[in-house]
């Protein structure tokens, strides 16, 4: 970082600087995959490594809020565990401090001091394929994303809701097609919005009304909609733009131009999928469209 060893793992002050009260030493020998921080302070790494600062250690370990090596974590450190035989790819805390941990093809729960919670279902195989998310309501449900298909068995298609003890939470499904998967391709990413809401992104997306879109809103009720947020396949690239704009999944259409004073700039008919923006100054803009009758508005830059 600027010139200064790093060993994989660095903590910077708000202003960016390097915080030299963190320190690592020679740190780790193989990259870190996930990082999670306790109501304490103290912070949870989870990867591939095999060693810190010269211990040996197995794939997710805890540190103090110096960057020294949490000894009293019991499942990774030495004689004390011989922790997980597989990359932890992912880690969430609950409120309660215990540790969600996503390995090979499962979740694990953890307790706050590293030990194996027992409570947490292990029953089953865990899911068939690979999971890349996990994020937590606030009544403590679990949201988990991937490439799978199932789950101990159940049909989970990349996406599910797990109760607080691991078992699948069946009330979670479409209010139109209920006990139908949500969706059909691979989930990137899950955010859980302050109003409770689940925002999935990924390749493409099947929605209860069969449009394709790369982004889907959900609600975070016993039942899922997609009504409250609408996102198609039109999107702009490249963005930001120096003398073109082209579009994805568009024909010929007719569009209107604004600056973000609400002025229109420029306007006209594209029957080439393309817009040509040389002449805007660079800033900020936004592009309204009329594509067979419908409106579309896309927000892009000029350089």
């Amino acid at each position: 970082m600027n010139g200064v060893p790093a060993a994989r793992i660095i903590r910077l002050n708000s202003d960016g600087t390097i915080d030299n009260s963190f320190v690592s030493n020679s740190g780790f020998d193989i990259g870190i995959s996930s990082i999670a921080q306790q109501s304490d302070g103290k912070i949870l790494i989870g990867g591939a490594f095999t060693t810190y600062n010269g211990t040996s250690v197995n794939t997710l370990i805890r540190l103090n809020t110096n960057g020294s090596l949490d000894n009293s974590f019991v499942s990774a450190i030495g004689s004390r565990g011989t922790g997980f035989d597989n990359v932890v790819n992912g880690m969430v805390v609950q409120s309660d401090n215990k540790i969600l941990v996503i390995v090979a093809k499962k979740i694990i729960r953890l307790n706050a001091n590293g030990s194996l919670d027992n409570s947490f279902a292990l029953s089953g195989n865990g899911f068939d394929r690979s999971v890349s998310k996990i994020k937590l309501q606030a009544d403590g449900k679990i949201i988990v994303g991937g490439s799978f298909t199932n789950y101990n068995g159940l049909i989970a298609n990349n996406l599910i809701r797990l109760n607080d003890d691991g078992t699948k939470d069946n009330s979670f499904t479409t209010e139109a097609t209920p006990n139908t998967p949500v969706t059909n391709s691979y989930i990137n990413d899950i955010a859980i919005q302050n109003d409770g809401k689940i925002l999935i992104v990924g390749s493409h997306f099947c929605s209860v009304d069969n449009k394709t879109r790369s982004i889907a809103r959900l609600s975070g009720s016993t039942s899922l909609s997609y009504s409250d947020f609408s996102f198609n396949q039109h999107y702009i690239y490249p963005n930001p733009a120096k003398e073109n704009i082209y579009f994805s999944g568009i024909g010929n259409f007719e569009y209107l131009i604004y600056n973000i004073l609400g002025e229109n700039v420029l306007n006209g008919k594209s029957n080439d999928n393309k817009i040509n923006i040389n002449s805007l100054k660079k800033g900020i803009y936004i592009l309204k469209m009329n594509i067979d009758g419908e409106i579309i508005n896309r927000k892009f830059i000029k350089e």
